[in-house]
């Protein structure tokens, strides 16, 4: 009976948990639309990332930077790694395009 009990109440919970969840996901996308919620602001601007690779590219340690920055190294990996996914997607992105005009145009003749 008493484990009757508690799977009962378990699936209160995890039902009362998911309408929470819902309703605040709820919030966060009409507080989007209306422009109030914008989420964290970024510990890095751009402007102090580029900074950052052009001091690293001079031979700075990146222990060093994130020093003068005062960030965390791992704060300054994970912004430098983010810039170079992006890097890498957009020469992706450029090469599909290059690659599909080709086709295009061996296509026409």
């Amino acid at each position: 009976m008493a484990r009757l009990m508690l799977q009962v109440l378990g699936a209160f919970a995890e039902f009362e948990r998911n309408l929470i969840k819902e309703r605040q996901a709820e919030g966060i996308r009409l507080a989007k639309a209306a422009g109030r919620y914008k989420g964290r602001a970024p510990k890095l601007t751009a402007e102090q990332l580029n900074t950052a690779q052009e001091k690293i590219a001079a031979g700075v340690s990146k222990a060093r930077v994130a020093r003068d920055l005062a960030v965390d190294r791992s704060t300054l990996y994970r912004a430098l790694q983010r810039s170079q996914a992006s890097h890498k997607s957009d020469a992706s992105v450029s090469r599909n395009l290059a690659a599909k005009e080709e086709q295009g145009e061996a296509g026409d003749r």
